[in-house]
C-alpha cells in the first residue's frame, strides 16, 4: 500500500461488488410466485429452507475463499471460483421449469446453494479494500465498496420491473421458458461473465502480504507512529542495551536507584533524536470483534425475515394476488434503492464519516430497525381481521391463524419499509463494516473477513428457517416478536459496550501492555518511562 490509499482499486472493487450483489438479489420478490408456478404445494417453510441453503453455501465458501486469498496473497483465484459457482446457479435457476415436478425441488436447492456460495467472495473484496486503504481513509473506502454492494442488493429486486412485461407464462424456447421470472437469470449470467473479464484487466488483486521472517514477526509486535522498520530496530537496540547494562554493571553500581538511572540514561541517549512511539503489540479486542460479528448476524436475520416471508406476508395482509404483491414490492424496493444510493453517496463523497462515528451510526441504525418492527407489528389489540378466504383449507398452505390476524395500514408498512430499510440498513452496513475492519487493525484481514461473512451467513441459514417456520405454524406476530426481542438485546449490548467499540489504534495502550516488558515512549514522556523502568528493576 506504501502509505497511500489506492482509490482506483477501491472504485473498481466498488463497481464489481455492486454488480455481483445486483445479480444475486434479482429473485427476492419473484422467487415466491416462481416456485408457486412450478409447484403450488411449496409453502413458506420450503422458501425458508431454500433461503437457508443459500446461507449454507455462503457460510462454507466465505472462510475457504478468505483463507485461500490470505494464503496466496491474491484474491482473483477464489473470486473466479465464486463467479463460476454463481453462474452455474443462475443457469440452473433459468432451467428449473424443464425439470419434472418431483425433481424440481432438488434442482432449486442446488441452484440456491451455488448462488449462495458465489457470494462468498465478499470477504475477499473487503480484505483487499482494507489492504488498499490507510486508517484515516478506511471508513470511506469500506463504505464505498460495502455501500456499493448494499446498493446492488437493494435495487436488484427492483430490476424485476423491467421484465414484468413478459408475463408469468413467457415464451417457450425448447426446454427453456423466458418469462418475467426467468429472464433476470439470463441477465445475471451475463453479469457473471462480464465481471470475470473486467477484473482480469482492471483490478490489482495483490494483498501485499510479505513472507514471514524473524524480523517480520518482531515487527508485528511493535506499533510505530512513524517509521516501522527504524522503530523496530530502535526497540531491539534498547532491549539489548537494557540486558547488556544489567549484566555488565559493576557490583558497586548495582543499587536500585543507580542502576535505574544508568539504564534510562543509556536508552535515552539512543532515542534522544527520535520521535516514534513504540509499544508491545496492540491485540484486537475479542469482545468488540464478537459484538460486531453478532450485530451483523442480527442485521441479516432481520433482513432475511423480509426476504423469506415478505411476499406471502403482503399477500395475506393486503389481500394481494401474486402479480399485485410482486408489483407493489418491486416499486417499494425501487424507493429503497434510491435512498440506499443517497446514503452511499453521503458516505463515499462527503466527510460524514469524520463527523459522526461508526459507533453512533450503528446504534442509530439498529434502533431504526427496532422501530420498524414495532410500528409494523400486527399487534393483537389492532381492530379488524384480514381476508383469509383463499389461504385457509385450499389444500396448499392452510394458514388457520389468518382468521385472527389484524390488518396493517398498507401505506404505513410500505412507507416505513422504504424509509427505514432505505436509510438505516445502509448506515448499519457501511459503518459496521468500517468499524469491524478498524477493530481488527492493520495487516491481512482475509481470514477474519471470511469468518465474519461466515458467521453472518449463519443468520442467513437460521433466519429463513426460523422466520418461515414461525410464520407457517404460528403467525406473523411471532416472527415480528422474534425480531423485536433480538434487536432490543443488541441495542442493550451496544449501550453497555459502547466505549470499547473503537478502532484498534485508538485504544489506550496502557491497558494492553504486557507488564513483563517496559514501554518505550517519546522523550516528552521520559519521566513516566524512567519510573516504569526503575520499578521494573526493583
Amino acid at each position: 500500500m506504501d502509505g497511500t490509499t489506492n482509490w482506483r482499486n477501491v472504485r473498481t472493487i466498488s463497481i464489481v461488488t455492486f454488480v455481483d450483489a445486483l445479480q444475486f438479489s434479482f429473485y427476492m420478490w419473484s422467487f415466491w410466485p416462481y416456485i408457486q408456478q412450478i409447484d403450488s404445494t411449496m409453502g413458506a417453510t420450503f422458501v425458508g429452507i431454500i433461503m437457508a441453503i443459500s446461507g449454507v453455501g455462503e457460510a462454507l465458501a466465505a472462510p475457504i475463499f478468505g483463507f485461500w486469498a490470505n494464503k496466496i496473497g491474491r484474491i482473483l483465484p477464489p473470486v473466479y471460483t465464486s463467479l463460476v459457482m454463481s453462474g452455474l446457479g443462475n443457469a440452473l435457476y433459468l432451467l428449473l421449469g424443464a425439470f419434472s415436478r418431483p425433481v424440481a425441488p432438488y434442482a432449486i436447492v442446488v441452484s440456491r446453494f451455488l448462488s449462495g456460495a458465489g457470494t462468498g467472495n465478499r470477504g475477499c473484496f473487503r480484505a483487499l479494500v482494507a489492504c488498499n486503504s490507510e486508517g484515516v481513509d478506511r471508513a470511506k473506502a469500506l463504505a464505498s465498496s460495502g455501500g456499493a454492494a448494499l446498493v446492488g442488493l437493494t435495487i436488484g429486486p427492483a430490476v424485476q420491473l423491467v421484465f414484468n412485461f413478459m408475463g408469468a407464462e413467457g415464451v417457450s424456447l425448447g426446454p427453456l421458458v423466458l418469462s418475467q421470472y426467468t429472464a433476470p437469470a439470463v441477465l445475471a449470467i451475463v453479469i457473471n461473465v462480464a465481471t470475470a473479464i473486467s477484473i482480469k484487466f482492471f483490478l490489482d488483486d495483490s494483498l501485499h502480504i510479505p513472507p514471514k521472517t524473524e524480523t517480520d514477526s518482531t515487527k508485528d509486535m511493535v506499533e510505530s507512529e512513524d517509521s516501522g522498520s527504524g522503530a523496530v530496530a530502535q526497540w531491539l537496540c534498547a532491549r539489548n542495551a537494557i540486558r547488556k547494562v544489567t549484566s555488565s554493571t559493576p557490583p558497586a553500581l548495582r543499587s536500585t536507584q543507580t542502576k535505574g538511572r544508568s539504564i534510562v540514561q543509556y536508552v535515552n541517549s539512543l532515542l534522544q533524536d527520535t520521535t516514534p512511539r513504540l509499544s508491545v503489540p496492540l491485540r484486537m479486542d475479542v469482545i468488540a470483534v464478537i459484538i460486531c460479528m453478532g450485530t451483523r448476524s442480527i442485521r441479516m436475520l432481520a433482513t432475511s425475515n423480509i426476504e423469506s416471508i415478505g411476499a406471502p406476508f403482503t399477500e395475506i395482509m393486503f389481500n394481494f394476488t401474486h402479480a399485485q404483491a410482486l408489483e407493489w414490492n418491486s416499486y417499494d424496493q425501487t424507493i429503497v434503492g434510491a435512498l440506499t444510493i443517497a446514503v452511499f453517496m453521503v458516505y463515499a463523497f462527503t466527510n460524514y464519516t469524520k463527523w459522526v462515528s461508526e459507533r453512533s451510526n450503528c446504534l442509530i441504525a439498529i434502533t431504526g430497525l427496532f422501530v420498524f418492527y414495532c410500528i409494523t407489528m400486527p399487534w393483537p389489540f389492532l381492530p379488524g381481521n384480514v381476508d383469509c378466504a383463499r389461504f385457509i383449507g385450499n389444500g396448499t398452505h392452510n394458514w388457520v391463524w389468518c382468521e385472527m390476524l389484524p390488518p396493517l395500514n398498507q401505506w404505513l408498512y410500505y412507507v416505513a419499509y422504504a424509509a427505514i430499510y432505505g436509510i438505516c440498513l445502509p448506515m448499519l452496513n457501511n459503518s459496521l463494516q468500517a468499524l469491524y475492519s478498524r477493530v481488527l487493525g492493520q495487516g491481512p484481514q482475509g481470514t477474519m473477513q471470511g469468518v465474519n461473512q461466515a458467521v453472518g451467513s449463519v443468520a442467513r441459514i437460521l433466519g429463513p428457517l426460523v422466520m418461515s417456520s414461525t410464520f407457517s405454524h404460528f403467525d406473523p406476530q411471532a416472527t415480528w416478536s422474534v425480531n423485536i426481542v433480538l434487536l432490543a438485546v443488541v441495542i442493550g449490548i451496544w449501550i453497555v459496550a459502547y466505549r470499547r467499540l473503537v478502532p484498534l489504534e485508538l485504544r489506550k495502550t496502557g491497558k494492553i501492555h504486557d507488564s513483563r516488558k517496559p514501554s518505550i515512549v517519546p522523550s516528552s514522556n521520559t519521566t513516566s518511562y524512567k519510573k516504569s523502568v526503575t520499578t521494573s528493576q526493583m
